[in-house]
């Protein structure tokens, strides 16, 4: 009895012996797949991703770069001989986003011709008031009163591409009239 006592006190020692260098070594081989999968991932992104995301980039900045100098070519195109001519929309009536009051607003825009004009052609002007309208109609009540000192700047930044488009310079638009009712 006292021999079986030992042999299971010999087996559970070695198994104690061999399963305590057991744990090392599989944190060591767990760490070192972490390290594996880590340079792997790492190398993908470099290889794969990043020159993807570089060539975008650099799109982006030169689409952006033609723009700015389709525009200052464009403004240069008006010297000083092409005097400002300051024209009125008229009084435009339009409902603002989720509302049953409505805005009156008429503007004065100041902007650069080739051509002398004596009115606002009639598409222009068509084009003028669909673009405030749907500025109104994007914006609520609360938007409106919160933005009201930069509703010009708005307005002119909508109407630019317009004007462009009939090779025109806006370089203001003044609200002559304002009411909300």
């Amino acid at each position: 009895m006292a021999k079986e006592e030992k042999q299971t006190e010999e087996i559970l020692n070695k198994e104690k012996k061999s399963s305590s260098m057991k744990l090392p070594i599989m944190i060591g081989f767990i760490a070192g797949i972490l390290i594996i999968n880590a340079g792997i991932i790492y190398l993908l992104f470099t290889l794969l991703i990043s020159p993807t995301l570089t060539t975008q980039d650099t799109s982006d900045s030169e689409n952006s770069q033609t723009e700015i100098q389709q525009e200052n070519t464009f403004e240069t195109e008006f010297d000083e001989s092409h005097k400002p001519i300051f024209k009125e929309t008229g009084r435009i009536t339009t409902n603002p986003k989720n509302s049953d009051r409505f805005v009156v607003v008429n503007l004065g825009i100041e902007f650069k011709s080739k051509e002398k004009l004596e009115e606002l052609e009639p598409a222009l002007l068509a084009k003028i008031r669909g673009t405030i309208n749907s500025t109104f109609a994007n914006m609520t009540i609360d938007e409106i009163h919160s933005q009201r000192d930069s509703l010009n700047i708005i307005f002119q930044n909508n109407l630019k591409p317009i004007f462009q488009k009939e090779k025109k310079l806006i370089s203001e638009v003044i609200i002559q009239e304002f009411i909300i009712q």
